[in-house]
């Protein structure tokens, strides 16, 4: 059940993003970005995604069935390329995705101002991501995306 705090400060947190969102969407075109139909968007999404579940995934491959992969992804948007690849090459693995936005744009960063690539910090992060991915997921493997 949500208090009177937690609705306030998800009301407040909406009409704060949408007012930022709103101008810069404005500013720079980001409308245009937008896809037509978000229903669409979402359901293809969630058609080849799915939802997070404890049972293992069954496949036509017995060698793969029951198989946990982790995928360590240096940016957010590579999760959707992992699913779909590794739906088509390794059906009946399931696939747990763990990586975020923040990595790319250290590297980016790095890269611009002539520092070693990949920063130690991003490396650091994958390790300890990889460790999350054993002790959460007990994966089988682990691959860097």
């Amino acid at each position: 059940m949500y208090t009177y705090n937690s609705l306030f400060a998800y009301q407040y947190c909406s009409y704060v993003i949408n007012i930022v969102f709103s101008r810069q969407r404005r500013r720079s075109g980001m409308k245009s970005k937008l896809p037509q139909d978000p229903i669409a968007l979402f359901s293809s999404y969630m058609g080849m995604v799915d939802v997070p579940r404890l049972e293992k995934d069954a496949g036509d491959d017995p060698s793969l069935a029951g198989k946990t992969l982790g995928l360590v992804n240096g940016s957010a948007w590579i999760q959707l390329w992992s699913y779909y690849f590794g739906r088509k090459h390794l059906p009946g693995v399931k696939l747990v995705n763990i990586g975020n936005e923040a990595i790319q744009l250290n590297f980016m960063k790095a890269h611009r101002e002539g520092k070693p690539c990949p920063p130690e910090s991003n490396v650091r992060l994958f390790a300890d991501y990889a460790r999350q991915l054993v002790d959460l997921a007990q994966v089988d493997a682990v691959m860097v995306t």
